[in-house]
């Protein structure tokens, strides 16, 4: 989780039991009000056949899986260990998915799951953009708005940040607000390349909304 955030993508953890709430829309996965363009399994050796299931159904209706590190390789517990064992290993081979971590996309009905070690290439893959911002070392929570999207920034660096910083976003305007400081607010300075202008002490947050 820290490596995604610190190569700046956003990301919310998903409990399996969430999971089973989750339905696709348009190629998204949709849980609560939070759409998202994949689900990421980071590396993990144990995982439920009724989760396995759960992801591969996910992916048929036309969800983006990745797997991260590879499939998981066997079931957790030890009640029934051989009947549950053969049952997850019979739903990872009807996909091809016994085959270890080698790099490889695997179509299921109208999503894909998409195997390999290099999380950053597979969201590449998955169309999952990155916020260019925290290579300047700004942490960021990112909500979209019915007109664009809105970021809650902070400087985690130990330097000031005064220059223009990349969005992942496109915008056309933006408006920075100081929640401390109603003076300090107002119109961003934008460049048409998606850059605004920060300047934020270490420490110093501020929330930027773009249209």
């Amino acid at each position: 989780g820290l490596l995604l955030w610190r190569r700046g993508f956003a990301w919310d953890a998903v409990s399996e039991r969430r999971l089973a709430k989750a339905r696709v829309e348009n190629g998204r996965v949709r849980l609560g009000a939070g759409r998202y363009r994949a689900r990421v399994i980071p590396r993990v050796r144990l995982m439920t056949t009724e989760a396995v299931q759960r992801l591969l159904d996910l992916a048929r209706a036309g969800a983006t899986v990745v797997l991260f590190g590879g499939p998981p390789t066997d079931v957790p517990g030890w009640n029934a260990l051989e009947p549950r064992r053969a049952a997850f290993r019979e739903a990872l081979r009807s996909f091809g998915l016994e085959l270890g971590p080698a790099p490889r996309q695997v179509t299921v009905g109208e999503g894909r799951i998409l195997v390999g070690d290099d999380v950053e290439v597979l969201l590449a893959q998955a169309g999952v953009a990155r916020e260019p911002m925290a290579d300047a070392g700004v942490r960021f929570v990112r909500r979209v708005h019915p007109r664009g999207v809105e970021y809650f920034l902070v400087n985690r660096g130990a330097a000031p940040i005064d220059g223009w910083v990349k969005l992942g976003a496109t915008a056309r305007s933006a408006l920075l607000l100081d929640l401390r400081s109603p003076a300090r607010s107002g119109v961003a300075a934008l460049k048409a390349a998606g850059e605004v202008y920060l300047q934020l002490a270490p420490g110093e947050s501020a929330v930027l909304r773009t249209f």
